[in-house]
């Protein structure tokens, strides 16, 4: 099941995400992949580091914890420890990343879309290979489903997209 809420984020956080986030001095940095051996490049701002589930960016992390755990509250999804966090930037290319689990054990994503893009959305898939669920970007549109779920983006047709993702269990 994907739960889609665009109801998450106060005035204020709204304003932190433009204001500070999105304001140009939040440094990314260039990935040659988002999927190993997709070739698709990102930039990417890391949060919580994947493998050592180090915190890289204090001041964000904690932000983007606190809506990832009132989300998970909100919908009774249990929250004790985060396995990764980043800022996804994207931008157009032909295709879409790979599809893919974030990890090969049981957790849960959580994802919120901080800017307006044109196109780049969500596809989560069944285990036929199959779409369930398209999720198109709505800026502060947060979402999250059992991360068991494979799942891929769409690239923006200009611009940028970018989205905060985390992972916990």
């Amino acid at each position: 099941m994907v739960i889609e809420d665009e109801n998450l984020l106060t005035t204020e956080e709204k304003e932190y995400i433009e204001n500070t986030v999105l304001s140009g001095d939040t440094p990314f940095w260039w990935i040659k992949e988002s999927v190993i051996g997709e070739g698709k490049p990102i930039f990417v701002h890391i949060l919580i580091h994947r493998e050592s589930q180090q915190i890289l960016s204090a001041e964000y992390a904690a932000f983007f914890q606190k809506l990832a755990q009132r989300f998970a509250t909100r919908y009774k999804i249990p929250c004790n420890v985060f396995l990764r966090g980043s800022l996804n930037l994207t931008y157009p290319q032909s295709g879409r990343s790979a599809v893919h689990v974030d990890h090969n054990f049981p957790h849960y994503q959580f994802l919120l879309h901080l800017n307006k893009a044109d196109g780049g959305s969500t596809l989560i898939f069944g285990s036929k290979g199959e779409v369930i669920k398209t999720v198109s970007p709505k800026q502060f549109k947060a979402f999250g489903f059992k991360g068991g779920l494979p799942h891929c983006m769409t690239f923006p047709n200009t611009g940028r997209r970018v989205i905060a993702v985390l992972t916990f269990s």
